[in-house]
């Protein structure tokens, strides 16, 4: 499904190894620009924690923010999402560059 989404200037790459598939800029992008979706449920940093406990491996497809004062997460961790239960998306393989 991932390949079949069309957002300009990304493309899927495989890292290969441990690190598996990422989203790479074939781009620039102008600061603020809406980069592509980001899918998952809306929880509580409490709930986050709670997570933390019940899952052994590493945290991955958390994507934190502030919002109305309080500090929220995405969880796109839980696939399939239940907004979108057939799709893998492209937010999900986006992480930070450590070089940039």
């Amino acid at each position: 499904m991932v390949t079949r989404q069309k957002w300009s200037g990304l493309a899927i790459k495989d890292f290969g190894g441990n690190k598996g598939q990422g989203v790479v800029a074939t781009r620039k992008f102008p600061k603020g620009s809406m980069i592509c979706d980001y899918r998952g449920k809306v929880i509580t940093r409490a709930e986050v924690q709670e997570l933390q406990t019940s899952i052994q491996e590493s945290m991955c497809y958390l994507f934190f923010f502030k919002a109305g004062g309080q500090q929220l997460c995405i969880d796109a961790q839980t696939f399939p999402c239940e907004c979108h239960p057939d799709m893998d998306t492209f937010g999900q393989k986006i992480n930070h560059s450590r070089k940039h």
